[in-house]
């Protein structure tokens, strides 16, 4: 449809909410890795739900072609032919007793025909044209509908793909916290047999517990990261992508002052397929409500038909191409005026004016459940915001205190429970600080799910 092929640009532009270092297309498939735009142009194609409302489309056609229809001839043409066989073996005299028949052979007699109709109505009170306006409406739901469908699989694969970036960039994380617990274990066993004072047995242990421990981390984490890739496969819908890698980075947050909310509550009023949706029912049910009406006007239609045929013995006339022996034909004008019809137009006309009243309270409850969720969803991202800002300050002073914390260890002013602690405390910051945001990324996600558009930082979201 047109409002779907018009959200493509929402998929495309969709792939990188902010500009950041990504594969092409080419440089993704001989790494074996995908790009989110590769995964979105896969999900248009093999997503379920997406190809569902794609069914749903094709039907517009017909019922438009239907709709149209409505305002041209019905035509038909008939042809029979027929054999028939009889055999009496009584008759009558001429008082209407019951004798035998002197002749009780088979008679065979046979015939054709053919016949041609056509009816035109001109007039019906505006019903066909109220139909068609009804057919319009409903294309136009499912063109909604369609637009939708689009939406909600974009912003599910960008969730379940980001959701995969974030699961390998935990694990490059562990992997790189190992390096740093292995370098503590080595510097610990060298002050060991240096025979510091500071530098127990217990300590060894301890250093090789963190070790152990952070291996274990990294097998979960790569087992979480692999089951990511699966639900990733699932959402697109194609299940050549199993074995693929994500090929892109986490976005970057940006402020969101940067955004008006009055601009992304009306494009969201404008662009929101929900909204579109309910519009399109609201045409729906006034088309039909104009239907019922019409339907207390008297309708005129013009009518034809003609026939030929042939009778003859035997089988003469049987399968007779152009039987013509007779012919016959009528043309006429058909007046027909509703005078009662047991009450039953008023309660249509009466049950459609509810339904209109119905879909345009459902228009505003669309349109307040839109601007409630923009709003809503810009204060979440907001949120995210001021969560990673803190998120990385609080990994800056993590940072600081480990570093300080290990050239103190190695000048043996410090206990290795003491850098332990702190060591953890760092790997839980930079944990947090991927996950804050990843929160960021989803928070936008919504934020343009609900607006049913791109939201560009640059440009205010006008």
């Amino acid at each position: 449809g047109r409002a779907a092929a018009a959200l493509l640009a929402f998929c495309v532009l969709g792939a990188s909410v902010v500009p950041v270092r990504s594969l092409t297309a080419q440089e993704a498939e001989r790494a074996g890795t995908l790009t989110l735009a590769e995964a979105l142009e896969r999900a248009r194609r093999h997503n379920p739900t997406y190809r569902r409302a794609l069914n749903e489309l094709s039907a517009a056609g017909a019922d438009a072609r239907a709709a149209w229809g409505a305002f041209l001839p019905r035509l038909s043409l008939n042809a029979s032919t027929s054999l028939n066989a009889v055999r009496q073996l009584t008759a009558f005299d001429n008082f209407g007793n019951p004798i035998e028949n002197p002749v009780q052979e088979w008679r065979t007699t046979s015939n054709s025909g053919q016949s041609l109709s056509a009816s035109l109505d001109l007039f019906n009170g505006g019903r066909r044209f109220a139909e068609l306006a009804g057919v319009r409406a409903r294309n136009a739901e499912r063109d909604a509908a369609a637009a939708a469908a689009l939406v909600q699989v974009t912003a599910e694969v960008r969730r379940e793909y980001y959701q995969a970036v974030l699961r390998r960039d935990l694990l490059a994380l562990e992997a790189s916290l190992l390096e740093g617990y292995r370098l503590d274990r080595e510097h610990t066993e060298t002050l060991y047999r240096l025979a510091e004072a500071s530098v127990t047995r217990a300590d060894l242990s301890a250093a090789e517990l963190e070790v152990l421990r952070q291996e274990r981390t990294i097998v979960e984490a790569r087992s979480e990261y692999r089951k990511q890739l699966l639900a990733l496969a699932s959402a697109v819908g194609d299940p050549a992508l199993w074995e693929a890698e994500v090929a892109e980075a986490l976005p970057e947050p940006f402020d969101p002052e940067r955004l008006s909310e009055a601009g992304l509550v009306e494009r969201a009023l404008r662009a929101s397929p929900a909204v579109r949706r309910s519009e399109a029912s609201v045409s729906t049910s006034a088309a039909s409500l104009r239907s019922s009406r019409a339907v207390r006007w008297p309708s005129l239609s013009l009518n034809f038909s003609g026939s030929q045929g042939a009778n003859a013995a035997e089988r003469a006339a049987l399968f007779d191409l152009y039987p013509d022996e007779a012919r016959s034909g009528s043309v006429s004008l058909s007046l027909s005026v509703p005078l009662f019809q047991g009450f039953s137009t008023s309660r249509d006309i009466r049950t459609a004016e509810i339904a209109l009243a119905n879909a345009e309270e459902d228009l505003r409850e669309a349109r307040l459940t839109a601007e409630r969720d923009v709003r809503q969803r810009l204060i979440d991202l907001r949120l995210q915001w001021e969560t990673y800002q803190l998120r990385r300050r609080e990994l800056e002073v993590a940072e600081e205190r480990v570093t300080l914390g290990r050239e103190a260890y190695r000048l043996a002013e410090r206990t290795l429970v003491e850098l332990q602690a702190d060591v953890r405390a760092e790997a839980e910051a930079r944990r947090a600080l991927l996950q804050a945001r990843f929160d960021f990324v989803n928070a936008l996600i919504a934020l343009e799910e609900a607006v049913g558009d791109v939201v560009y930082p640059a440009d205010g979201g006008a």
